[in-house]
C-alpha cells in the first residue's frame, strides 16, 4: 500500500460522522465554557474584605496598595477593589526572601 493511500484511508477515517459528531461536540462545549467564563465578571475584594482575610486593619491595606506593594483598581464609585489572585499572591511569602534576611 502506499503511503498516498495509506493517507487517504487515515483521512476517510477521520471525517466518519460518528468522529465528526464527537469532535463538533467536545468544541461545542469547549466554546460554552470558555463563554461562560467570559460572562461572569471576576470577583473583587473590598478593602476591608482584604483586611479581614489578611488579619490587619483596613487603613494598613490602603497603606499598601498606596505604596504600590498591593495591586488594587477603583470602581467606577471610586472604590477600591482587589483581585483574589494579587491578594494571594500578596500574601504568599517570596521564595529566597527569607534566606536573605538571615
Amino acid at each position: 500500500m502506499t503511503a498516498d493511500r495509506q493517507f487517504a484511508e487515515v483521512v476517510a477515517d477521520l471525517l466518519r460522522p460518528s468522529v465528526v459528531e464527537a469532535v463538533v461536540g467536545e468544541v461545542r462545549q469547549a466554546l460554552e465554557a470558555q463563554a461562560e467564563r467570559m460572562a461572569t465578571p471576576p470577583r473583587l475584594l473590598s478593602v476591608k474584605e482584604v483586611a479581614d482575610i489578611a488579619g490587619v486593619h483596613s487603613e494598613t491595606i490602603r497603606r499598601k496598595i498606596k505604596r504600590g506593594e498591593l495591586p488594587a483598581v477603583t470602581s467606577l464609585g471610586n472604590h477600591l477593589r482587589i483581585r483574589p489572585a494579587d491578594l494571594d499572591q500578596f500574601l504568599t511569602p517570596e521564595q529566597g526572601k527569607n534566606d536573605e534576611k538571615k
